[in-house]
């Protein structure tokens, strides 16, 4: 199962979650303490979310585990998280950083449209029932509310990591 589908209760829900840009690396999103990220490392991240997503196909999502995961798939496989200078703890705190900034730096329109486009996607599946319609829109709405949080919190990083929400928005919202 991917990464988003872990936070999808049903199986209709977790299909929703992949049909939508960033709707996977919303699915799993907590706020997490903000540490001290430089442009250097910001850069570092992303490039290698590139190449594991290049090589793995997986689309890159933000949780309180995914920095943990990532980097223990790439142990067993490529290193390319070592190879960029990482540790298990830098790159922990440098991807929570990193995806928090991006969070923050993407604009809020292109939030709200991605929202919208969750409600109308959601009211135009007739494969899901009422009451599933009904947790998908309670879970979304905790989402909507916890990304705000996170936005926040990413604030201090936006200015670092917004010449690469371009790269990781193709990352984030791959299929």
């Amino acid at each position: 199962m991917s990464a988003p589908g872990r936070f999808i209760a049903s199986g209709p829900l977790r299909r929703l979650a992949h049909t939508l840009p960033l709707a996977g690396l919303l699915a799993g999103m907590v706020a997490l303490p903000a540490l001290a990220l430089d442009t250097r490392q910001a850069e570092r991240v992303v490039a290698v979310l590139e190449e594991l997503h290049e090589e793995t196909g997986d689309t890159v999502y933000f949780d309180e585990q995914a920095a943990l995961e990532w980097y223990e798939r790439d142990e067993r496989s490529s290193r390319h998280i070592a190879a960029a200078g990482f540790d298990r703890q830098s790159w922990k705190e440098a991807f929570d950083e990193t995806l928090t900034g991006f969070l923050a730096a993407v604009p809020q329109a292109d939030i709200d449209r991605m929202f919208a486009a969750f409600e109308d996607h959601l009211a135009a599946t007739p494969q899901l029932t009422a009451r599933e319609k009904r947790q998908a829109a309670s879970i979304w709405e905790a989402q909507r509310s916890k990304l705000r949080s996170i936005r926040a919190d990413g604030a201090q990083h936006a200015t670092l990591v917004a010449p690469y929400v371009g790269r990781l928005k193709q990352i984030a919202a791959s299929p």
